[in-house]
């Protein structure tokens, strides 16, 4: 009897070291499994997104103008010639004018004045957009308060009130010229101030024509644009 035990040992041992060879055998491919899955990013051009950005048609951005731009797509037909009211004059906020620029894309110009909190902070809880009201005349128009006039370059002006101060009595905000001739735009001929009191603020924009405007606000920070649709 005991001579018979001695094979059945040895045939569960052999059968286990035969199982567990198996077994490592089977798993064995795992690894290289997920070798190859590694490499996967790396298939996935990091360029795609750039080459799809393009200027928005709603023209929420001055994006950046492409390289080689297409000159068969038509401009869309938006905006309007006359007059806008947004909450003007009821509306007002605390911010305050900081800066006013000017921009130029395919189809459109640009004027965006900035709004910043004053460093006091808002002191009376205003910090969404002022309200705003555009319309067009001609040269001269009128400074308020003093009521003088002021000539500005341009066959017509776009003339834009916003209910904040641009830099306030306090000496927060803009303090830049208040007669600017921007040189990155072709038919914005001439930015002028022609009010800041008493929380109200307005430019004159002169232009070489009455363009269709569409006018916006943007936040993060606060921004006021006008788009002129030039062609």
């Amino acid at each position: 009897m005991r001579r018979n035990a001695i094979p059945l040992a040895l045939t569960l041992a052999l059968a286990l070291v035969a199982a567990a060879c198996e077994s490592s055998t089977t798993t064995a491919p795992a690894p290289t499994t997920v070798a190859t899955s590694t490499t996967v990013p790396t298939t996935a051009s990091p360029t795609t997104t750039a080459t799809t950005v393009a200027v928005p048609a709603s023209f929420t951005t001055l994006a950046a103008a492409p390289a080689n731009p297409t000159t068969t797509t038509p401009c869309p037909a938006l905006g309007v010639t006359g007059d806008t009211n947004e909450g003007f004059p009821g509306t007002m906020t605390d911010q305050v004018g900081v800066a006013i620029r000017t921009g130029a894309r395919p189809c459109y110009e640009r004027v965006v004045i900035e709004f910043a909190p004053p460093t006091a902070g808002a002191g009376l809880g205003r910090t969404k957009a002022p309200g705003y009201a555009l319309h067009y005349t001609r040269s001269p128009v009128t400074r308020s308060p003093s009521g003088e006039p002021r000539d500005v370059r341009g066959n017509a002006v776009l003339v834009v009130s916003f209910g904040a101060w641009m830099g306030n009595v306090e000496g927060d905000g803009y303090r830049g010229p208040v007669d600017i001739t921007p040189t990155n735009v072709s038919h914005i001929r001439e930015l002028v101030q022609i009010e800041n009191f008493e929380g109200q603020g307005a430019w004159a924009i002169g232009v070489d024509a009455a363009y269709p405007y569409v006018v916006f606000t943007l936040s993060d920070p606060l921004r006021l644009v006008i788009d002129l649709l030039v062609s």
